[in-house]
């Protein structure tokens, strides 16, 4: 849809700033139809930080009308939708035979001097992984800082959803 507006050389007269009525009008009418129409977002998340996959968004005068997958609606007020916002898959394909630079599994290596070293030690004999692993998602996702929020909504110092 294209939207040209006749220029203008002088002011309208009696509006502040010399914005024309025009100009209102059609601000008002393109946020108005962005409202109207569908968006293809496909998670919604929620206040309380939780979320939907959805397969569409429409705002209404209630709040958000969401496409669920499954075919059926579901109607949420403003209030309790924090933000919506794409749906990210990223597919890697695994290179073939190359060996790792460094042992992926936890074979008694001592604490990386990083913040929150001795909990990253702790963490990954737990779950088996080489601690200077985790501390370089760490750094990579947060640079060690707990209470950072992407703009897609991952959290913590390891930004997880």
């Amino acid at each position: 849809m294209t939207v040209s507006i006749p220029a203008r050389s002088a002011p309208s007269p009696g509006r502040p700033g010399g914005a024309p009525r025009r100009s209102r009008a059609v601000c008002i009418a393109l946020f108005a139809a962005a409202t109207a129409w569908p968006a293809g977002a496909e998670l919604v998340v929620l206040a309380d930080g939780d979320f939907l996959k959805v397969e569409s968004f429409e705002l209404i005068k209630k709040g958000y009308r969401l496409e669920l997958p499954s075919g059926g609606q579901l109607i949420l007020p403003r209030g309790r939708v924090s933000r919506i916002i794409d749906d990210e898959i990223v597919a890697v394909e695994a290179p073939a035979e190359s060996p790792p630079a460094f042992t992926l599994r936890f074979d008694d290596q001592p604490a990386p001097s990083v913040p929150y070293g001795e909990d990253i030690l702790v963490a990954s004999k737990r779950h088996g992984l080489n601690p200077e692993v985790i501390a370089a998602v760490i750094f990579a996702e947060s640079s060690f800082r707990p209470t950072v929020v992407s703009h897609k909504g991952a959290q913590g110092l390891m930004q997880l959803m």
